[in-house]
């Protein structure tokens, strides 16, 4: 006979005020838990914009410093200059050419906000200033190439090359091809001629490249100003009255190369169709807030690099190195010295100085050689950079004072306002460093 079942105090259930106590509180531990888990994802997509800006800060400037290192390889740092001066072996009489090869020089800088003409104008609130940088020296090619035999017809000149030497085929590959020719020898870039055998140099304008069985040759188009003995060329002559003309005999010992042009600046790529995926049309801003931008973000700006023809005209498409930034300046390391006369024997002391970044007494050296300034871009043995991009979205409500050099010259930026008078910031990155240019260091002039 079974036992019946005790119902009493122990066996009994929960009561209503129990229940009501342990729901409360487990909703209120559901709550700080999910408050906790909401604000670490927050933390971490900040973080993760804000590492995201200084991998884009780093990848920059790392290829903006490799393309400083390189400026003026295998071309002049300031061809009026070396012209007027002794023995440079420049040939002809650089202002009677094309502008590009008129006014070049391995640095032009445009201090002070130069944006292209569809770009954003940088916010004064943020103190936002950029400078505009122009390089030039030759970049598509590792070494200069042999020439087996120069031809000239109808004002085009035909540089052959020699196809069996070791830099032809270092840079044409395994499989030599035509379009692996025409990528260094592009239309419109500036092609430089140096004859071993007279000590000159001569610049033309490249037109094209034809690559056959066994030959491979590079036009250059009749706009070049590049004196051939024996044509009579006026003015082609230098000390001495000796010509300096380019010899069109077999005799070996001549070279070419290109010289490439790239231009770093700051600027909006709104008006760029390979860009248009850059543009949303809403943004979450973050702290829980979402701005509806229609074409682009307001007062976005990216690092681009473009690459100039011989006239200055952009050609190939606009690449891009880097986003939201914010501030691009330069200083450098000078030679300040009273440059010589032009013809001068003297021997030139040098005297080596540092202009600190944003310094308006550097600018002058990187100035555009247009303007018949004394002072040349081969007399900078170093260039100071500073480059800074901003996080996408803001994520702090008080900004910092932005720092301020020894010499009372505005340093970097530690966060930027956005959208303006918002009162909401984004943190910045910066990156500064001193540059050697290589090419430059036994120039003193």
């Amino acid at each position: 006979m079974s036992r019946p079942v005790r119902v009493g105090r122990a066996f009994r259930g929960f009561t209503m005020l129990e229940l009501l106590v342990a729901v409360i509180a487990g909703t209120l531990v559901a709550m700080a838990a999910f408050g906790f888990a909401k604000a670490s994802t927050r933390n971490f997509s900040q973080e993760s914009r804000l590492a995201a800006a200084g991998a884009a800060v780093t990848q920059g400037f790392r290829r903006l410093t490799n393309d400083i290192q390189r400026a003026g390889y295998q071309s002049s740092a300031h061809l009026r200059r070396d012209y007027r001066f002794k023995r440079t072996g420049v040939c002809e009489d650089p202002s009677t050419s094309v502008a590009g090869i008129a006014n070049l020089q391995s640095i032009l800088v445009e201090p002070h906000g130069t944006y292209a003409p569809t770009g954003t104008a940088s916010p004064a609130t943020n103190l936002m200033v950029a400078d505009r940088l122009t390089l030039s020296g030759m970049y598509s090619l590792n070494d200069l190439l042999d020439i087996k035999a120069v031809q000239t017809a109808g004002g085009v000149i035909t540089v052959t090359l020699d196809t069996e030497t070791r830099a032809f085929r270092e840079y044409m590959g395994p499989v030599q091809s035509a379009a692996r020719l025409a990528e260094a020898f592009r239309p419109g870039r500036i092609a430089r001629i140096y004859d071993a055998n007279s000590g000159f140099s001569h610049y033309g304008v490249v037109a094209g490249s034809n690559l056959g069985a066994g030959t491979a040759q590079v036009l250059l188009s009749a706009i070049s100003r590049v004196m051939i003995k024996g044509t009579g060329f006026a003015g082609a002559t230098r000390e001495g009255g000796e010509s300096c003309g380019l010899d069109q005999s077999g005799a070996g010992n001549r070279f070419i190369g290109v010289v490439n042009r790239y231009r770093y600046e700051v600027r909006d790529l709104r008006n760029d169709p390979s860009y248009a995926l850059l543009y949303p049309a809403s943004i979450d801003l973050g702290l829980g807030a979402t701005v509806t931008t229609g074409a682009q973000e307001a007062g976005r700006m990216e690092l681009v690099r473009t690459e100039l023809d011989v006239q200055g005209t952009p050609m190939g498409s606009n690449e891009l190195i880097a986003e939201y930034a914010v501030r691009l300046r330069f200083g450098g390391t000078v030679d300040t010295a009273q440059p010589p006369a032009a013809n001068s024997d003297l021997r030139y002391q040098p005297s080596v100085s540092r202009l600190d970044i944003g310094n308006p007494l550097f600018y002058p050296y990187v100035a555009s050689v247009a303007g018949g300034g004394q002072l040349s871009p081969g007399r900078v043995k170093a260039l100071g950079v500073m480059f800074a991009v901003r996080s996408r979205e803001f994520d702090r409500r008080n900004a910092l004072p932005n720092p301020v050099t020894p010499q009372n010259l505005p340093g970097g930026i530690y966060r930027y306002e956005y959208p303006l008078n918002s009162g909401n910031f984004a943190r910045v990155r910066t990156l500064q460093a001193d540059v050697a240019l290589s090419n430059q260091l036994a120039e003193f002039r």
